[in-house]
């Protein structure tokens, strides 16, 4: 069986993290402490020898034995339909676990997680270089009528856009919470919060960063640096080890690390699926399709999610991008003369639409958009 471990509970994983030798990890101690929202569950109360960590609208953690079938065997519905039904009622769609380590966790998810076609991808963590920062830390001259404020609970409560708030809930119990064990800095303009930098995560072993500048147009132009660097200069003064993690395709941000005196570290690996049977489905086809061109597996793929539901006008779209993908030509307009059929009219996506790029160059793509746009007049 699998249960959920209280608050007071927490610190019974903590020689979990020492067998798989993460006992350093920043954001499992901020959990194992009690600082951060997050749910424990484990195969036995009193004496745990495996876990699953929530780190609540982040990411799931396995840790412990792999191979305890008193919790893998109950592993996939407790998934799919206690987690499924918590995280889609919150607005999270997506079950993304990290593996901490090659081995062990790795095999054991791959097979319990098979039919559900997870999407691979790494997390890079950066350790701080504390040396190297003092090296190139200097105060960005900022444009006039900016200036860097640190969160505090005057700023907050005049948060009427709920900028930070909402990140703050994402992480905290509470805001009260927050401003007692946590730190950050935000860059306002005109009293607008431009962009901000705070602990998401707060252990003894340290701070896991979270920074965000929140409008497009805002980006690009030194505001994150300025932030990032009021916070790196507390956690610097206070002797706070800061913490850096970033999703491996995220350049930018492991640019700004490495410029503020992060050095990149271990790369983790990450899956991740939808807790919706039927998109999860939809989505495996295009990625399959995209990544491996394998149209057998794909085609199976597709007919179980049609098998769930008759699909939308959207999802016909969609499996249209997957067969593009895929290079299934004759499939791709079939679907896309469905996704007409069925209500979808924006042609605009459809000759722009970076997916359907080699479809474009097809000789019937032009008598097929004048056929389109003629229907839908």
């Amino acid at each position: 069986m699998i249960y959920e471990l209280n608050k007071r509970e927490y610190p019974k994983i903590k020689p979990l993290l020492q067998s798989m030798n993460c006992e350093d990890h920043s954001v499992l101690n901020a959990i194992i402490e009690g600082n951060n929202r997050a749910k424990v569950f484990v195969d036995n109360i009193e004496k745990p020898k495996t876990a699953l960590v929530w780190a609540v609208f982040c990411m799931y953690y396995f840790i412990g034995d792999s191979d305890n079938l008193e919790f893998n065997n109950y592993l996939y519905s407790f998934v799919t339909e206690k987690l499924g039904t918590e995280n889609l009622s919150m607005g999270a769609s997506t079950f993304v676990y990290t593996l901490l380590e090659e081995e062990g966790w790795k095999e054991t998810v791959d097979t319990i997680f098979r039919d559900k076609y997870p999407l691979t991808g790494f997390r890079q963590e950066l350790n701080f270089n504390k040396r190297k920062y003092k090296r190139i830390s200097s105060v960005n001259e900022l444009p006039k009528g900016y200036y860097v404020k640190k969160i505090d609970k005057e700023l907050l409560d005049n948060d009427t856009e709920e900028t930070i708030s909402v990140d703050i809930s994402d992480f905290w119990n509470s805001n009260e919470e927050f401003l007692e064990k946590g730190i950050g800095f935000c860059l306002i303009n005109e009293g607008r919060i431009v962009s901000s930098c705070s602990s998401c995560y707060v252990s003894k072993k340290g701070y896991e960063i979270v920074i965000n500048t929140y409008d497009e147009e805002n980006r690009n132009k030194g505001f994150a640096t300025a932030v990032a660097l009021e916070f790196l200069d507390y956690c610097v003064s206070n002797g706070i080890t800061p913490h850096w993690g970033a999703y491996a395709t995220n350049d930018s941000s492991i640019a700004l690390a490495e410029k503020l005196g992060f050095e990149k570290a271990e790369k983790n690996i990450y899956r991740e699926f939808l807790f919706d049977e039927y998109y999860n489905l939809i989505n495996a086809g295009y990625n399959i399709l995209r990544n491996s061109k394998d149209v057998v597996t794909a085609k199976e793929i597709y007919m179980k999610a049609f098998n769930i539901r008759k699909p939308e006008a959207r999802d016909l779209y969609n499996v249209a991008r997957g067969w593009a993908q895929g290079k299934e030509f004759e499939l791709a307009f079939e679907f896309l003369n469905k996704a007409i059929d069925e209500g979808f009219n924006d042609i605009n996506r459809m000759k722009n639409e970076f997916n359907l790029s080699e479809l474009r160059e097809r000789q019937e793509w032009k008598e097929f958009i004048l056929k389109i746009e003629d229907k839908l007049k």
